[in-house]
């Protein structure tokens, strides 16, 4: 069994049957012990308080409490603040990034701020179109091709 990090964006998917969920479910159904950040539960069960209703939230925090919790320490928070900065990346972003990295484990997202950085494993939205101003800040780090 391994470890992985599902981000909030993989789980809505997954939650929603979006059209990129099948890439999400072998993680969150399948052998891999699961890392759910704290920021995670709180974006997912934010997005379906809002979106869903309380009854749905709590059905979805019930199945990422399934997860291996994962605190963030003083530590984290640090690196975090140093991805964030040299990567420009949102706080919750730069949270489970560096939370992916202190674990040593895979970060798998359809976030295109993620897209390039090491680490990750990324699905895209079937939705995308490559030009969005996300997509644009994500072609900025991809790394030159020798």
């Amino acid at each position: 069994m391994s470890r992985v990090i599902v981000d909030s964006c993989g789980w809505l998917a997954y939650f929603s049957g979006e059209g990129h969920a099948d890439k999400f479910a072998p993680h969150i159904e399948g052998d891999d012990a699961v890392v759910v950040p704290a920021i995670v539960e709180y974006e997912v069960y934010r997005w379906a308080l809002r979106e869903l209703g309380e009854d749905r939230a709590l059905q979805y925090a019930a199945v990422l409490s399934r997860g291996v919790a994962a605190p963030v320490t003083a530590e984290t928070a640090r690196r975090a603040a140093e991805l964030g900065h040299q990567h420009k990346l949102a706080a919750g972003d730069a949270v489970i990034l560096a939370i992916a990295e202190h674990l040593g484990v895979p970060l798998v997202t359809a976030d295109e701020d993620l897209r390039y950085l090491t680490g990750v494993v990324f699905h895209a939205k079937p939705t995308r179109t490559g030009d969005s101003p996300k997509a644009r800040r994500a072609a900025s780090r991809k790394p030159p091709t020798t």
